[in-house]
């Protein structure tokens, strides 16, 4: 056992690096203050009962780059300290050798941790298999920037210990992804609170997590300045949890469960903007929901449980929730798109959302119920909003489109529950809608179904009973995968998807909405802003089309555009 220290740069293979010494391996310590390269297959550290310090950056600063394809074999701590840098080529390998029962770290506390995989060969930072725990600390305090790119981490950390754990305040610093996989290993935790650095995770997939709910922990309440703060791409297994993701954009990621998002008060996420997004919920449970801005993301009940509700906006805060796609694996009546709104003196704006058929094969829907109005929304079951509070909740209820089940009528389009308040929705200000096939008249007529007194809701709005005449009305995620050759399952859809999230706005979604493009000439430019009435745009005869329609937040690479 012997304890080496560098006398100048050069390859760890060189007794010249170690004053003349012989070269480290087995059974010793390794202190660096130079520049060192490993350029062969190398062990280094104690017995493997001995959890101290097998490599030590000391003052130089130390640096230790792995060469491409090398293998570096660890059995003890990875101490990065004084500003120094830990550099990984491409298809090389960092391996804690960890006996079980310990647990071994890369206490990443001031140096820089550079991955620099490629998709030919990413590089691998794991715990060798069978043994203990190895994990990547980047502790609270210190300056300890991680650029990986192309990484496989294995067998990282445990189901109470993360894989990686950065939390830490930098002015410059980077927290940076990119094309990452966590294979069994312990979520991911990062949090930061500076507007300056880089909170960067992109094309990172999670498969095999440990930790019994959570795939990552991502978290700001500071607002972005100059740096860069992403979630995108990323393949989930579990939640994404946080306690603020403002100025976040998340976008075109795949989650196999819904994120658990806490407000904390609404304003740790304001800027904060989720789009393109697939959030799968495999149980039922009413999902806070935080984001201010939220376009486009497919929500997917996936499960039977009666009474499905999909997220509550409920934080003291202003809401876009446009472009929805809801979706229920089950064949109950009931549920609620949209639960509970923000208080009083807060808007939420709801717009060109589409409420897909439950899963009992007559392209049926039950009523699903909202706080709030759904303006531009096509919605083909019955009830559009119910469980209202206050006077003049919704002030605007506009170009919506409402049609009943399949096999079932004397739904209404708009209810409130036990017609306690008067003018729960502004009369005057719901107008331009068309309350289709098996909508009830309402005890306001025309399918509102609540308390009000003066002018009566529904000014040009379509003939009560119009029927939008859908290009495909049966159209949901499980017909879409069927159109691909696939079984024609949810299950079979989600496959495609988790594979490749980006199909979500390039396919899915367009072909899911474009069922629900009317035909019926009577809706076309007909809504209160000169457009068709409805979420979807309006399709000629014959299949041509769409030839009007939304504009607002188009899909990027969508052949559709609302």
């Amino acid at each position: 056992m012997a304890t080496r220290t560098t006398t100048q740069s050069g390859n760890w293979n060189s007794t010249s690096t170690w004053g003349g010494n012989p070269v480290p391996g087995i059974g010793d310590r390794v202190q660096i203050g130079h520049h060192v390269v490993v350029t062969a297959d190398t062990t280094v550290g104690e017995k493997l009962s001995d959890a101290t310090n097998a490599i030590y950056f000391t003052g130089g600063p130390g640096s230790l780059t792995v060469n491409d394809g090398v293998l570096l074999s660890v059995r003890g701590f990875l101490y990065g300290n004084d500003a120094g840098a830990l550099t990984l080529g491409a298809g090389s390998i960092l391996e804690f050798d960890v006996p079980v029962g310990w647990r071994y770290s890369l206490k990443h506390y001031s140096a820089t941790f550079t991955i620099n995989g490629t998709q030919a060969a990413p590089a691998i930072v794991r715990s060798k298999p069978g043994g203990g725990v190895a994990d990547i600390l980047c502790w609270t305090g210190f300056e300890a920037p991680i650029d990986a790119n192309w990484c496989d981490f294995t067998d990282l950390g445990s189901a109470t210990v993360e894989a990686i754990y950065s939390g830490y305040p930098s002015a410059t610093g980077i927290f940076s992804l990119r094309h990452c996989r966590f294979i069994r290993c312990g979520q991911l935790y990062q949090y930061r609170e500076v507007g300056t650095a880089i909170n960067r995770v992109e094309d990172c997939t999670w498969t095999g997590t440990l930790h019994a709910t959570k795939s990552a922990q991502v978290a700001t309440t500071t607002a972005r300045s100059t740096g860069t703060y992403s979630f995108a791409r990323n393949i989930l297994d579990k939640r994404l949890y946080s306690t603020g993701m403002r100025d976040y954009t998340i976008e075109d990621c795949f989650f196999d469960d819904v994120p658990e998002l806490l407000s904390g008060g609404g304003s740790n996420y304001n800027g904060s903007l989720m789009r393109r997004c697939l959030v799968r919920k495999p149980a039922h449970s009413d999902t806070n929901w935080p984001i201010a801005t939220t376009q486009d993301v497919y929500w997917v009940e996936d499960h039977t449980t009666a009474n499905p509700h999909f997220l509550s906006p409920n934080s003291p805060r202003n809401y876009l929730i446009e472009g929805m796609l809801f979706e229920y694996s089950g064949t109950d009546s009931q549920g609620d798109c949209i639960t509970q709104a923000p208080s009083s003196g807060f808007e939420l704006i709801i717009q060109y959302c589409l409420v897909v058929p439950n899963a009992d094969g007559a392209g049926r829907a039950g009523p699903i119920s909202s706080h709030g109005g759904f303006p531009g929304t096509t919605v083909p079951l019955g009830e559009a909003t119910g469980g209202l509070d206050y006077a003049g909740q919704i002030p605007q209820y506009q170009s919506n489109l409402c049609v009943a089940c399949v096999g079932a009528s004397g739904a209404f389009a708009v209810s409130d529950v036990g017609l306690a308040v008067t003018n729960v929705m502004t009369p005057s200000g719901a107008t331009h809608n068309c309350h289709g096939p098996g909508i009830a008249a309402g005890s306001s007529g025309k399918g509102y179904n609540y308390a009000t007194t003066g002018t009566a809701p529904g000014a040009n709005d379509l003939p009560l009973g119009t029927d939008p005449q859908f290009v495909d009305r049966t159209r949901r995620l499980s017909k879409w995968d069927l159109s691909l050759g696939g079984p024609g399952t949810t299950a079979g859809a989600m496959a495609r998807l988790r594979a490749d999230p980006l199909l979500l706005a390039s396919s899915a979604i367009p072909y899911v909405r474009q069922g629900f493009s009317p035909t019926n000439p009577l809706l076309l430019n007909a809504g209160h802003d000169g457009v068709t009435i409805g979420a979807v745009a309006y399709t000629a005869a014959g299949g041509i089309g769409p030839v009007g329609g939304r504009s607002k937040s188009p899909l990027v690479g969508s052949p559709l555009v609302r």
